[in-house]
């Protein structure tokens, strides 16, 4: 992991850190099942569900993005989904937590 990393979550087999404007997940079972994902604001905060199923990132300008399928995997139906979320906040978002009916 490297130096930089300013957030750090951990759900089942799943590692999920912000490296700046980057979101790197990693299996905890397989190490080469690495993704890195890419935006265009400095992230702040990060969660990942419960299920790891889910993942949500915060960024500097207040707007929250859910990830969903954002491990690698080679199954062609199984792409990387980004969902911006309609609302957003007028400041930073340090701060998400998936709750258990989430």
């Amino acid at each position: 992991i490297p130096l930089f990393v300013t957030k750090m979550v951990v759900a089942k087999e799943n590692l999920a850190y912000i490296l700046g404007k980057n979101i790197v997940t990693q299996s905890l079972v397989n190490e080469s099942a690495t993704k890195v994902i890419s935006r265009q604001a400095k992230l702040v905060s990060i969660a990942l569900s419960s299920d790891s199923k889910k993942l949500a990132v915060g960024d500097e300008f207040g707007k929250i993005y859910v990830l969903y399928n954002f491990m690698s995997s080679k199954d062609p139906h199984n792409k990387l989904v980004i969902q911006s979320l309609p609302q957003w906040h007028s400041q930073s978002v340090n701060c998400l937590k998936f709750t258990q009916s989430d």
